[in-house]
């Protein structure tokens, strides 16, 4: 058990705790202090309130909109994101550059494709370019 992460044309599985780190990672990726405080709220050590804090104090230098926010605190286990949503969440992306992996490891020779942060821009350009939603289940 774990998430599909599915646009129009693209779908990668990972199990749960491998798309938590994925969004911390992408929290990092746009800027280093944002991942260390999203790690502590995926941990339960940080509330919400105290990334959003984070987030407002840090607005003139941290470039992130609400629909970014909303994307890193969306349920695990079902959601759905608007082509609109995808096309804000990409500007925020826009100048992020990672190839690091995130999936089942060693699973690659049964199909399963590892998904990465370009890829995951690809999928966002995706929803964007067909006016297709990107969920995960």
């Amino acid at each position: 058990m774990g998430v599909t992460i599915s646009s129009k044309n693209f779908s990668y599985d990972m199990g749960y705790i491998s798309f938590g780190f994925f969004r911390q990672e992408i929290a990092k990726e746009v800027d280093i202090n944002l991942g260390e405080i999203y790690k502590k709220f995926y941990l339960s050590m940080a509330t919400s309130q105290e990334v959003c804090d984070y987030l407002n104090i840090n607005e003139d230098k941290i470039k992130v909109n609400q629909k970014f926010v909303d994307f890193l605190f969306a349920s695990d286990c079902d959601c759905e994101l608007s082509s609109f949503k995808c096309k804000k969440i990409l500007e925020v992306l826009n100048n992020v550059d990672s190839d690091k992996k995130f999936g089942y490891q060693g699973r690659e020779s049964l199909g399963d494709k590892m998904l990465t942060i370009n890829l995951f821009k690809e999928m966002l350009q995706d929803c964007v370019a067909n006016k297709h939603k990107l969920t995960w289940f």
